[in-house]
C-alpha cells in the first residue's frame, strides 16, 4: 500500500483537517491531467477521490495546454497569491518529496540543478518537459518529508547520508530547510545500506 492509500484508508481519512489545507505539487511532467504519467492524476486516484478535500484548494501545476515556461511562471505566481507573499518566497508546512535512483527530487535531476535566484518554479527536462519546485522554494518550509522506498536507492540514499556525494551528482542532497525541519522516512530496503 502506497503513501496516499494509507492517508486515504478509513484508520487516517479522518484524521487529518483536509478542509484546512491548501495543496500544491512539487513537481509535474508537462503531460494532460489525465495522462498516464501525470503525478495529478495518481495523486487524485489514490488520494482526493477518497478524502474531504474542497478542489479550490487543489492546485495542479500543468493543464496541458501552456508552454512549460509560463507554467512555471502561473504557478509560482498562484503561490504567491494564495500565501499573500508578493516578494518572500511562500513558506509552506509541509514538502513532501521522494528520491529516485538517480538522486532526484522533485524534478531536480543530477546536471540540472542550478536555478536562478529567487526562481521558485522552474522548467527541467528528463524524459519530457517538467515543471519543478527550486531548491530556494524547497528550503523555505517549515518540514520536509523524503519518503524513499525500494533496495534500488539504498546506495543513493548511502551516499546522501555519509555526504560521499556532491549536489551536481544526487540533487536530493540539496534539500536543506533553512529554518525548518528536514525527516527521512525509509523503507528497510532504502535504508539496507545505512
Amino acid at each position: 500500500m502506497g503513501f496516499y492509500d494509507v492517508l486515504a484508508s478509513d484508520e487516517w481519512r479522518g484524521a487529518v483537517t483536509w478542509d484546512h489545507m491548501h495543496i500544491f505539487f512539487s513537481d509535474e511532467r508537462c503531460v494532460p491531467r489525465d495522462h498516464e504519467e501525470s503525478n495529478y492524476r495518481m495523486v487524485r486516484e489514490h488520494l482526493f477521490d477518497h478524502i474531504p478535500v474542497d478542489a479550490a484548494r487543489v492546485y495542479p501545476i500543468y493543464d496541458g495546454g501552456m508552454e512549460p515556461e509560463r507554467a512555471a511562471e502561473e504557478y509560482e505566481k498562484t503561490m504567491r497569491e494564495v500565501f499573500e507573499t508578493p516578494k518572500a518566497p511562500p513558506r509552506f508546512d509541509l514538502i513532501l518529496l521522494g528520491v529516485g535512483e538517480d538522486g532526484h527530487t522533485a524534478s531536480i535531476f543530477p546536471g540540472q540543478s542550478t536555478f536562478p535566484k529567487r526562481k521558485l518554479v522552474a522548467t527541467t527536462i528528463k524524459d519530457r518537459a517538467r515543471v519543478t519546485f527550486t531548491p530556494e522554494l524547497i528550503d523555505e518550509a517549515a518540514h520536509v518529508w523524503m519518503l524513499v522506498t525500494g533496495d534500488a536507492k539504498a546506495g543513493v540514499v548511502e551516499a546522501i547520508h555519509r555526504r560521499n556525494t556532491v549536489a551536481e551528482s544526487y540533487p536530493a542532497s540539496l534539500v536543506r530547510p533553512i529554518f525548518g525541519k528536514l525527516t527521512w522516512f525509509l523503507d528497510t530496503g532504502a535504508a539496507s545500506r545505512l
